[in-house]
């Protein structure tokens, strides 16, 4: 449950999910293996393996799992047939193949090897936080989360999100490096410079002292924070970037064990359990974040 990466969004106007009809949207979009003739399939699973319902629940937060499996087709293997299929039309004809043909052939060329194609499956999760009124989504790519936001919007009908922040914001972490970072977290020693000149210079900077003469002096000269690391509140560390997105996420010891009490052979009350504290804890993080915005306002 425990998400790897952070990407956030808050609604727009006031929004609730009726868990009681929650299950019959959601199997709008079932997942479904990727048949012989098909590329991608994707679709909704239980977020906890061994639940029935396509989301999980427990305190008014709503977690979800968007699951897609790809066929992997090379574009080598794909060039390589195409090209003796179209050497042996030349070779037959005295003539090129026209750009045209060749479209038509690599198009048959892909469906002739679909079924051959091994595949790969990934997830994209999210959980909605109901009272903080935002959306999770455990996505290291804008495009990753998009996909899971059209496939919520699409069952749902009605999802009213946009980014967490409207605006990047490199002045507030450049100032954690400068001034005092706030109580609620930590600043550690990797971050990622960028110049806010014509010139697009970036520097990188890891386990190196942050308030070391040679950092201090790239700052003053005009170069803004773009990323940093931090420890969260003592729940998590990660690598935070100006548009709020948090990658990298460790979570810290004390809380992962929390639940090392429940019997192994409950798989369900822990995870549940876990989805508790992971939820908790990611309350507690946008909270934070969001005294951060109100405090730039």
């Amino acid at each position: 449950m425990w998400f790897k990466n952070l990407k956030l969004y808050r609604f727009t106007k006031p929004f609730t999910i009726n868990t009681a009809e929650l299950n019959e949207l959601l199997i709008r979009m079932p997942f479904h293996d990727c048949g012989a003739q098909e590329i991608q399939s994707m679709g909704f699973v239980p977020l906890l393996k061994e639940s029935e319902l396509l989301f999980h629940t427990n305190n008014a937060n709503v977690g979800f799992c968007l699951q897609i499996e790809q066929r992997i087709l090379p574009a080598n293997v794909i060039n390589t047939e195409l090209g003796a299929i179209t050497d042996k039309i030349e070779l037959e004809t005295g003539m090129p193949v026209s750009k045209k043909k060749q479209k038509e052939l690599k198009e048959d060329v892909i469906q002739k090897l679909l079924p051959r194609a091994f595949t790969k499956t990934r997830q994209i999760r999210a959980i909605f936080l109901q009272e903080a009124q935002v959306l999770a989504v455990d996505a290291g790519s804008d495009s990753q989360a998009e996909t899971l936001l059209a496939c919520l919007r699409k069952c749902l009908e009605s999802l009213p999100v946009v980014p967490f922040i409207d605006s990047a914001q490199n002045t507030l972490l450049t100032s954690w490096v400068m001034q005092e970072s706030p109580d609620s977290l930590q600043v550690l020693n990797e971050l990622e410079l960028i110049s806010t000149g014509d010139e697009s210079a970036v520097i990188k900077v890891k386990n190196h002292d942050l308030q070391s003469d040679e950092v201090i002096s790239h700052i003053k000269s005009g170069q803004l924070v773009e990323k940093i690391a931090i420890s969260f509140e003592g729940l998590f560390t990660g690598i935070i970037n100006a548009g709020f997105d948090i990658k990298r996420i460790k979570y810290a010891s004390e809380l992962t064990d929390e639940n090392q009490d429940i019997p192994k052979d409950q798989k369900s009350a822990r995870l549940d359990a876990d989805f508790v504290l992971f939820a908790n804890a990611l309350e507690q993080a946008t909270n934070t974040l969001r005294s951060f915005t109100k405090e730039l306002s």
